[in-house]
């Protein structure tokens, strides 16, 4: 895992994080035909699930939760950070022409909520319409932090996208707008965009990358 300190040190004039250093061995074999035949027959699913391994770990750290000032036991918290890392994810995917890659990985997380209701023991009646304001909000939250990014590239501005992780990280309490931990938590996310958009392409097929 990247430790956070020296990721957060990586943006805002500091070098970049050595690139190698979180990098994975790829399948020795990965170029030779049965190889690639044997891949294009496996269940997709399979094929996603390193990526949505990385994605939702970072949620499951409470080390990153307390770093931006959450509760380890802040199960919103955590879905959010998971929800930010396929986020990262996804654009890769999209940049690499990873198309069924960057929907599966969406159904995956669909899964998961699914399965994060289930454990409240949701009501039957009351099981669709939560799943499906979860992936409303989801979906806003994502295309909120495209346009943030935008924002950050075309105009060097970070205010918009802090002021989005403020309405959903920290449920627009003002009080945080100055803090730390939202600062830290803006910082992370354009490290993190930065240090995904730079895994080589083999590498990032294959999810052989640590975040």
């Amino acid at each position: 895992m990247i430790l956070l300190s020296r990721l957060l040190r990586s943006v805002s004039g500091f070098p970049r994080l050595p690139l190698e250093r979180y990098l994975l061995p790829v399948p020795a074999n990965c170029g030779s035909m049965f190889f690639r035949l044997r891949r294009a027959f496996m269940d997709p699913f399979a094929k996603i699930h390193p990526f949505v391994l990385l994605a939702l770990g970072r949620g499951e750290c409470p080390h990153h939760r307390r770093a931006f000032g959450f509760e380890p036991s802040d199960e919103a918290a955590r879905l959010l950070l998971g929800i930010l890392h396929v986020w990262f994810l996804h654009k890769r995917m999209h940049l690499a022409g990873m198309d069924t890659e960057k929907v599966l990985i969406w159904e995956y997380l669909w899964s998961h909520m699914r399965s994060l209701l289930c454990a409240q023991e949701i009501h039957e009646l009351d099981f669709r319409p939560n799943l499906e304001e979860m992936q409303h909000k989801t979906l806003g939250f994502c295309l909120a932090l495209d346009e943030s990014l935008d924002d950050y590239r075309m105009n060097n501005d970070l205010t918009t996208l802090k002021n989005i992780l403020l309405i959903y990280f920290y449920k627009n309490d003002s009080s945080m707008l100055q803090s730390q931990e939202i600062d830290k938590l803006v910082k992370y996310t354009i490290a993190q965009i930065d240090f995904v958009e730079r895994v080589p392409e083999l590498e990032f097929r294959f999810a052989a990358f640590v975040l």
